[in-house]
């Protein structure tokens, strides 16, 4: 708690009235970099096939608490059986920018990436040019709405909220939160319809977001307190640790009937979690997120699993795709950069493409900085 004492006196009324202040202020010139933004989007060739794209945005999931990275608990039985197939490339070494929510989903939408010039909202957003290249794009979310404060606001309002944005991303959205995240297989099947254009599909869990006995249904149960030896957790941290594990199952389990809706198809399906979450690794017993900079924190918080699935179908038809993004697993990665390798699967040309910042390009700088909150360069 030290790191934080010096900081309480800033929750006074004074304080938190001028950071108001501050933060209108702050978002205002936002949405004013975000409408020049729409302007500048251009793309130089417009498409009339490709592959499906299919976005999968994880919450909270820490890469370490998954058994497709090594983990005792098969909390991925669903990701093991695509890995099986040989279809499903793991990226070793991929972190977040960030640990919250709102930063983390800026920095994957837009085409800016931290070390350029400008703010994240100073760069065309990526549904836009895939709008513009001629794909057909949706987005499934159970965190936000278009035109309605979903389950985060303030900032999500004039960013994912706004219809003006919205409309120049995505020519779907859901209208409904769900309880669990299977609600958005629903919305797919319901709203995503036939299509001549080629297609990019977003989907955005509610995922591991606390409460963990909340994500998932009681039905779902897997794993209990007893399931693990940790003398040094107490029973409500155990409770927890289950908790956690139960809903990563359920989640994986949502990743599969995605994977299943689209597995005849030409398809390619990449998955990552916003950010990660403290949940008592490094024999720690702390849970939550926190501002602290231990490794034990930062690896838990901000290293994420990241993986890369093509379908029978995309691999016959793009072998040397494929072979690019095998060789690119063990890359150190941040996710700012997603939307220059999504551009790249695509085939789409733009000037706001960057193949430095793509892992997938034989361009990409593997030194680039990684770095965490705006403050410090990953290092561990």
């Amino acid at each position: 708690m030290k790191d934080f004492e010096p900081k309480t006196k800033y929750y006074l009324p004074i304080y938190r009235l001028a950071y108001s202040v501050s933060e209108n202020i702050q978002q205002a010139a936002i949405c004013r970099d975000l409408a020049k933004s729409l302007d500048k989007a251009v793309v130089t060739s417009r498409l009339s096939s490709g592959p499906h794209i299919v976005l999968i945005i994880g919450e909270s999931c820490n890469k370490r608490h998954s058994s497709l990275y090594g983990y005792d608990k098969l909390t991925t039985p669903c990701q093991q059986r695509m890995y099986d197939t040989g279809r499903l490339a793991v990226f070793s070494d991929v972190v977040s920018p960030w640990n919250v929510t709102c930063e983390a989903f800026q920095s994957i939408m837009t085409t800016h990436c931290i070390g350029m010039d400008g703010t994240w909202a100073s760069q065309p957003l990526f549904p836009h040019l895939f709008r513009l290249a001629g794909y057909h794009t949706e987005f499934f979310s159970n965190q936000y709405l278009a035109n309605t404060v979903g389950f985060s606001a303030f900032k999500e309002e004039i960013f994912m909220s706004n219809a003006r944005f919205s409309h120049a991303m995505f020519d779907v959205r859901n209208d409904s939160l769900h309880r669990f995240d299977d609600g958005l297989i629903d919305d797919y099947r319901a709203l995503t319809g036939k299509s001549n254009k080629p297609k990019l599909s977003v989907f955005h869990f509610l995922g591991l977001h606390f409460d963990f006995s909340q994500r998932y249904p009681a039905s779902r149960v897997v794993f209990a307190e007893t399931d693990y030896s940790r003398k040094d957790l107490n029973a409500e941290h155990l409770k927890l640790l289950a908790d956690y594990d139960n809903a990563y199952r359920y989640n994986d389990s949502i990743i599969g009937e995605i994977v299943k809706m689209v597995d005849q198809e030409e398809a390619i399906v990449v998955f990552l979690s916003d950010h990660g979450e403290r949940i008592f690794d490094d024999n720690t017993q702390e849970w939550g997120r926190t501002l602290e900079w231990s490794a034990a924190n930062i690896r838990q918080q901000y290293d994420i699993p990241f993986w890369i699935y093509v379908t029978e179908r995309y691999k016959s038809c793009h072998p040397r795709m494929w072979h690019d993004i095998q060789d690119a697993r063990r890359r150190p990665f941040m996710t700012d950069a997603v939307s220059h390798v999504l551009l790249h699967l695509a085939g789409i040309q733009t000037p706001w493409y960057s193949p430095v910042h793509d892992v997938l390009s034989r361009k990409y700088n593997p030194q680039r900085p990684r770095i965490l909150n705006r403050e410090r360069k990953y290092a561990y």
